[in-house]
């Protein structure tokens, strides 16, 4: 990062010793600034991992109460932070300290394990019970489509 600073401003750049003490100032910056960014990454997320997960009854269904207490808690964190705190997959990255990709496919993965784990709670298929709760439905597939190339989910 610090060479890469010295790059673009290498036109202003000072000559001879003075060039060595600038760039030791730009290093010292940018460690400074990944330490200060790293402090605040563990204050938010010591603040979020501090914060209950909501009772049973605020849920609207016991049966997601019990699915969300046997997920693990990567699982179970990333889902609320979705659901619960209307973070986007890049917003859980950054709680998370991870990339946006990573942050994306834990939840892909967590939803799917949600639905899974709901179905064998419920006793009933996760993503209709689901869309009951929501007061929505899914479109029916259309059958034209051959190979199952075209999934509506």
């Amino acid at each position: 990062m610090t060479f890469t600073a010295a790059w673009r401003k290498i036109e202003r750049l000072p000559a001879g010793i003075e060039a060595r003490w600038w760039l030791l100032r730009v290093a010292r910056r940018q460690v400074a600034n990944v330490w200060r960014s790293e402090r605040r990454r563990r204050a938010l997320y010591s603040r979020l991992a501090s914060v209950p997960p909501p009772p049973a009854e605020d849920l609207g269904n016991e049966s997601v109460a019990v699915t969300l207490a046997r997920l693990t808690p990567t699982d179970r964190e990333v889902l609320l932070l979705f659901a619960w705190e209307g973070c986007t997959a890049p917003e859980i990255a950054v709680v998370l300290g991870i990339s946006s990709a990573a942050a994306e496919k834990r939840l892909q993965r967590a939803k799917q394990r949600f639905a899974e784990m709901f179905t064998q709670v419920s006793g009933s298929p996760a993503l209709e019970e689901i869309d009951e709760m929501r007061g929505t439905t899914r479109p029916v597939p259309n059958d034209s489509m051959e190979g199952g190339v075209g999934d509506v989910r």
